[in-house]
């Protein structure tokens, strides 16, 4: 079992060095694998846990239902019409009906949900530095977009590199692990 760790993303390997040696220090040995052919492994971005006032920071995003023109059950009454047989009959509005003389109901706005895309541009500068800020970059990324996931909207994300063009699937609850798969196979350059 091989533990790696590094930066989140996708790194070719070529070899491997392995060190052996016993806690007293008496003996040490090398071993030097090199391999045939470039072997790809995918790091996984680890989850920084930071609260981020999403409102206040990046104002432009909003996490709220956005209402619609369309009948549904909501808060805000759309308009008022005459009763239908089968409508609710909490809807009816009495001081409408008492005016009009026929029963009247209310008509609400309903709310809908949008989905959310993030696209990210990610160039080779992004990648030094210590920490680089591409890790940054990517835990808040992955954070906002778990954070939108497990409010139930749907997420798209892109991320667009110097070499290549990633785009995922509709993410929702029950897939939001993609989040994870995607944002780890950004490929690294190869010389930094």
């Amino acid at each position: 079992e091989i533990l790696i760790h590094g930066y989140s993303g996708r790194h070719q390997i070529k070899g491997f060095t392995i060190l052996f040696e016993d806690p007293f220090l008496y003996f040490r040995y090398r071993i030097e694998i090199l391999l045939k052919e470039p072997l790809y492994i995918d790091i996984i971005p680890k989850q920084l846990y930071m609260e981020i006032n999403v409102e206040k920071n990046i104002p432009y995003i909003s996490y709220e239902a956005h209402l619609s023109k369309h009948k549904g059950l909501g808060t805000n009454i759309l308009g008022i019409r005459e009763y239908f047989p089968g409508d609710d009959y909490r809807k009816i509005d009495w001081k409408a009906t008492a005016r009009a003389l026929r029963l009247m109901v209310k008509e609400f706005e309903t709310h809908l949900y949008r989905n959310v895309i993030f696209i990210t541009s990610i160039h080779d500068k992004f990648f030094l530095g210590e920490p680089p800020a591409i890790e940054i970059l990517l835990q808040l990324l992955l954070n906002l977009s778990i954070r939108i996931v497990e409010s139930g909207l749907n997420l798209g994300i892109g991320v667009i590199t110097e070499r290549e063009i990633l785009v995922s699937n509709k993410i929702t609850k029950h897939n939001s692990k993609y989040i994870y798969t995607l944002l780890a196979s950004v490929t690294w350059p190869l010389i930094i």
